[in-house]
Order: C-alpha cells, then structure tokens, then sequence
C-alpha cells in the first residue's frame, strides 16, 4: 500500500505546531508554500491565513512529519491533527487535499456571476484570465475542484457556453466527422485545434481526435482534414531509382524547379518534398548528380 505523510509546520521561533497538511513529500511541499506565497504577493492576490503567519515569520518556517499513514486513510488523519491542534491557520477541516479558503458560495451563485460578469468561453481562457487578473474572494480559481462534490457539471455549464464533458457526448463516427470538415478546408490540426477553441468545430467532432478515432478508423491528419496532406512517416515514396527517373521524366532541369513543383501543385504523393533526407542511405549523392547545371547537394 502506498504511503504518505500528515505534516506540520512551525516556525523558528516558537515549536508550536501552526499548520497540518498532507504530502507525499513534505520537504519540497513547505518550499513550494513558500514559493506560492512570494508569488502571491507580487501578483497582489488574497493571501490565506496560512501565508499571512510565513510572511510574519520571514519564512523562517520548519516541518515535522506527524504521522506516516496509508494512501487510502490519509483525509482522515490529516483531519485528526487538524481537530487536535487549537490555534492552527487552517481554514478547511482538512481531508480535501489542498485549499484553505474556505468558499461559502453556492455552485449556481459563482456560476451566475461568472456568466453575468465575465466573457470567458473555455477552461484555457479561464486559466489565463486568473493569471492575468485579481478574481473576487468568493471566487475559486480551481472551481472544478471546489465544487466537484457541491453541483459541479462541467465547464460548459459553469461558463454558459453548453459544451458538453467530452465523456458525455455521442461521437459521431470517423467518415462523418471527415465530411462535416472537408467544406471548412484546414490546413493542420494546428489549425483544427484553434479552431475548436472557439467553438466552431461540432461538438460532436472530438478536439483531441486523433487519440478517440486512433481505433476507429483514424488514418491522418491530412485524410481527417480532407486536406491531402499525408504525413512522411506514413507515405510510401519511389526508389530512388525510381526518383531519378520520374525527375527525368518530368523535365526538372534544377533543384530550384523541383522545389517550385513540389510547394505549388499536389503532385504524386510517392516525390518526397526532401529527397535528400527519404534517399539518405538508398543511393544519394547530391543535387548535382542528377542536375548537372545546378549544383546543391
């Protein structure tokens, strides 16, 4: 069974124990506190009750393993010591896992001012406008979390957008998904993932598609797209014999008209955009072997 630790901390000037936490391991954890809380204070956020008492302490703050537990009864441990020390800067009752704010709100109270007050659509943009901005205290940063067990549905309810938890929708198959796409002509999954972001690929259609298709039928992103494009690892190209004839046959007399034919037309999938890199231990030589005006091997 896997093990881990109930920890307090107390600070060099009193061995009164101030704060109990969990941690698989407590030593990085006290540094990460104390990290958090510089940070915090740069970026002008609420500080915890917790972060008040290191600051005041010049973090001059220790740690102490009060008791090493089995991974399956730590809430409850760490709820113990949390009821057994009277002046702790603890604001939860513990057992959670992390947070020491305490927020009183309701789920559909949060929700409703996020909706009435901010113009975020996606759990990304919610991340970054937390970054960026001071939310109000009744706020989590982490809402997902704090309301997991308190009427949490998804971020599409939480934010209004009606995008449904991609567990809970019904895919639509892989060849219906392609011809839904072809008419919007992408060009990269790059492409298809901004896309996506702001709410213009079906919600039927899964951002992450090549994982949920890889066993339905996935080929490519260029066969997904319907943009032709077939990535090299997955391209069948001529000998480079072959090659050396199909050059000849199609008249190049330079590098540079190769190139120039490559990047604008959709020529036989089996040229390599990069011969040089395909025929690198199958007989090639250079450029100038095969065009004897130009030279660039």
């Amino acid at each position: 069974m896997k093990q881990t630790f109930i920890y307090g901390l107390y600070s060099n000037r009193s061995d009164e124990i101030r704060y109990v936490g969990k941690s698989d391991n407590p030593d990085k954890r006290l540094i990460k506190h104390i990290c958090n809380t510089k940070v915090h204070v740069i970026k002008n956020k609420k500080l915890t009750h917790k972060e008040h008492w290191l600051i005041k302490n010049d973090f001059n703050v220790k740690c102490v393993i009060l008791e090493e537990c089995n991974y399956d009864v730590w809430p409850e441990r760490e709820q113990f010591y949390i009821e057994k020390y009277d002046n702790l800067t603890n604001t939860a009752k513990g057992g959670l896992g992390g947070g020491t704010i305490i927020y009183t709100k309701t789920y559909d109270e949060v929700k409703n001012w996020v909706q009435s007050n901010l113009d975020i659509t996606s759990k990304k943009e919610w991340y970054v406008y937390d970054k960026q901005n001071n939310l109000p205290e009744f706020i989590p940063a982490n809402p997902s979390t704090v309301y997991k067990n308190r009427g949490w549905v998804s971020w599409g309810d939480f934010l209004g957008t009606g995008r449904v938890c991609d567990n809970y929708l019904e895919r639509l198959s892989y060849s219906e998904a392609k011809r839904i796409l072809k008419p919007f002509k992408l060009k990269s999954a790059t492409e298809y993932c901004e896309m996506y972001d702001k709410g213009k690929i079906p919600d039927n259609i899964p951002k992450k598609a090549n994982r949920y298709y890889k066993d339905r039928g996935w080929v490519s992103w260029g066969d997904f797209l319907g943009n032709g494009f077939v990535a090299n690892q997955l391209r069948e190209f001529y000998s480079y014999d072959e090659f050396k004839a199909k050059v000849s046959e199609l008249g190049f007399k330079t590098y540079t008209s190769y190139k120039q034919y490559i990047k604008n037309n959709k020529p036989d999938i089996k040229l390599p955009t990069n011969p040089n890199t395909v025929y690198k231990d199958k007989g090639w030589v250079g450029w100038s072997n095969m065009f004897k005006s130009e030279s660039c091997s």
